[in-house]
């Protein structure tokens, strides 16, 4: 479905809704008990974020075999990062092709998001915004890229789009490397998050 792809950061963000709550209680009382707040932090986070990169992988190795037993053949399953190293390789074999496209691709855009939704959990005490505010993003920088690359025709735009790793003209026409583009600004975003929050935490049991 078409459409399936504009919900994936709702996927990868609901399982980080938990640490919001964490954030300010559990982690609060931590930050009073031990000298260890910031590892604790950066723990919680990395927890999180697996386990979304695990839910978003999981979910596609489900859909990939529903896929495989029911003989569905899709033009996804001829480009991608996968058809630089073994070409076909999703249509000869789509279990393995679809064992290692989860691991590459649907953990890490899992992974990302879930970052970027715990970096956000941490700094707000309001849960809507831990989904929020990566799926704003995932959309609103998508659909301005996507603007941009119809009038240019600039395949470096679509690349850099949040759609491009789990769409499949986002995996068409790219080396395999150019699937991870997209998640670099992500990634760096919320480092930013967490390190903010790790510094004004500093501030606080400096005082």
């Amino acid at each position: 479905n078409m459409f399936t792809p504009l919900f994936y950061p709702l996927f990868a963000t609901l399982p980080v809704l938990f640490l919001t709550n964490e954030n300010h209680d559990y982690m609060a009382f931590e930050l009073v008990r031990t000298r260890r707040y910031k590892s604790t932090v950066i723990n919680k986070c990395l927890k999180y974020s697996l386990l979304s990169g695990v839910i978003m992988m999981v979910g596609y190795w489900i859909f990939i075999s529903i896929g495989a037993l029911l003989k569905l053949k899709s033009p996804e399953y001829d480009c991608g990062m996968l058809m630089d190293f073994i070409p076909n390789l999703m249509n000869e074999k789509p279990i393995v092709g679809g064992l290692v496209h989860g691991i590459t691709v649907y953990f890490l855009f899992g992974f990302i998001f879930g970052l970027f939704a715990a970096g956000v959990a941490i700094n707000t005490r309001k849960s809507y915004l831990t989904i929020l505010v990566p799926h704003i993003y995932y959309l609103l920088v998508g659909n301005i890229l996507s603007a941009f690359y119809n009038t240019t025709n600039n395949y470096l735009l679509q690349q850099l789009s949040p759609w491009h790793p789990v769409t499949i003209t986002g995996q068409s026409y790219a080396a395999w490397y150019t699937t991870y583009y997209s998640l670099i600004p992500i990634l760096i975003i919320s480092l930013l998050l967490i390190a903010w929050r790790l510094k004004n935490e500093s501030k606080v049991s400096s005082q």
